[in-house]
């Protein structure tokens, strides 16, 4: 395969660049920056072992699109539960991200000529899916050379920038082209990756991958169930609620009682000693609570119902309840992820510290589907608001329409990489 000159004299001088890289890494790990298995990692040595069989390589380029890349893998893994995947960033993951299940993380290795090939060698990876920018040019035409299919993927706030140590003229297209298919965000996106070579027909203008895929399931019995039990009754649900929420939550549920009498809580927890927090404040107020994993029917006198800690049935209350209000929000924890509760068309309530989701919280904002508080007396009246269905199904309808369109690109996403994985599936039959 014929290199273009300028692509010749950045793999010329990246080729004689591992000692330097050493020394630049060594120094990193002598000022505590970086662990020897991070050195180990950047250098592709002492790597952990290949798994077997099929193993899908996703390089996020920004550590925002993380989520939204496993969402990815998780409608992959659909049809190929024994799908492996390693996943290089070029950052390290947020101290929240725990859904790493089955997944190889590892920081992209420095963009050496050895190093390049000692990576790939390793893992062999059956499909490359790059989401966002930060292209490496070398490590793009090794992963050509060694006859890897790869697909660009758009990724929110992403254009063509480089990760590269100098662009000479004429690189950018040289490296852009080496993809085999493109996920391009608009038609603006894909003039550019026209203009730098890419065949129209690899080209397809789907939007960006976003998050909006739903990662939980509930049994139809259990919903039709819980509705025989709770009939006509309005209901709020208050998702994951730290400690310090708890008394946020109970005054504005007992100052929404005094207008609709019969209002039904269901609550859920951060963690035991919040919910331990909860119901004790929740005596002192009077209430009268039930809790489901004693299996005591939502009788008109229960006025809040605890949910069962041992088992996750979020998806059960945000199908349940109208409105939910997504805690750990009004204290500084960070937040939940929204994405179920818009998925399962909840109307959406949440405090202002939602900061390890912010991208999936705004997406929602500016479509106008969520409603945020700061107080318990905000709390109050935006569960009251919600109480009106017609203002309930408004802000739920625009949070389904943000994670319906998330899921489209999602699946077309999944359908190419199915289809090349098939394609890499026969060829090495």
């Amino acid at each position: 395969m014929a290199k273009p000159t300028s692509l010749r004299v950045y793999l010329a001088t990246t080729a004689r660049s591992e000692s330097q890289a050493v020394k630049r890494l060594k120094r990193l790990q002598s000022s505590g920056v970086l662990s020897q298995d991070g050195v180990d990692c950047r250098l592709a040595r002492a790597l952990p072992p290949r798994p077997a069989g099929e193993l899908i390589w996703f390089h996020v380029a920004r550590t925002r699109s993380v989520t939204a890349t496993l969402e990815l893998l998780d409608t992959l893994r659909d049809e190929r539960p024994d799908l492996s995947c390693l996943l290089t960033t070029t950052d390290p993951l947020p101290e929240q991200m725990d859904r790493l299940n089955n997944v190889i993380h590892m920081p992209l290795p420095e963009e050496c000529v050895m190093v390049v090939r000692r990576f790939l060698d390793h893992w062999s990876p059956t499909v490359l899916g790059w989401v966002g920018d930060g292209f490496r040019p070398s490590l793009l035409w090794h992963v050509q050379e060694a006859r890897i299919p790869s697909v660009a993927i758009a990724a929110p706030e992403c254009a063509h920038e480089f990760d590269a140590r100098f662009i000479l003229p004429s690189l950018r297209q040289s490296t852009l082209s080496q993809f085999d298919h493109v996920i391009a965000s608009n038609n603006n996106d894909a003039t550019t990756w026209l203009r730098m070579g890419v065949n129209e027909q690899r080209i397809d203008v789907v939007g960006p991958l976003e998050e909006g895929s739903l990662s939980h399931r509930f049994e139809e019995h259990g919903f039709v169930e819980l509705s025989q039990d709770i009939g006509t009754r309005p209901t709020w649900f208050a998702a994951c609620l730290s400690a310090g929420e708890a008394t946020d939550v109970i005054k504005s549920h007992t100052t929404v009682m005094r207008h609709a009498h019969r209002l039904l809580l269901i609550a859920t927890f951060k963690d035991a000693a919040a919910q331990d927090t909860f119901e004790k404040q929740a005596a002192s107020a009077g209430l009268r609570v039930a809790h489901r994993n004693n299996h005591t029917p939502v009788s008109e006198e229960v006025q809040v119902l605890i949910a069962d800690s041992e088992i996750d049935e979020s998806a059960l209350w945000y199908r349940a309840a109208p409105t939910s209000f997504l805690g750990s929000s009004l204290t500084k924890d960070g937040g939940i992820s929204p994405n179920d509760a818009a998925g399962y068309g909840s109307a959406i309530v949440h405090g202002p510290h939602v900061f390890h989701h912010e991208n999936a919280y705004a997406r929602l904002a500016a479509a106008g589907a969520t409603r945020m508080v700061r107080s318990d007396s905000d709390l109050s009246d935006a569960v009251r608001a919600f109480l009106a269905p017609d203002a309930s199904a408004l802000a739920a309808n625009a949070a389904w329409t943000v994670m319906s369109s998330g899921a489209e690109v999602s699946t077309r996403t999944a359908d190419l990489l199915h289809d090349l994985l098939d394609l890499r599936e026969a060829m090495d039959a």
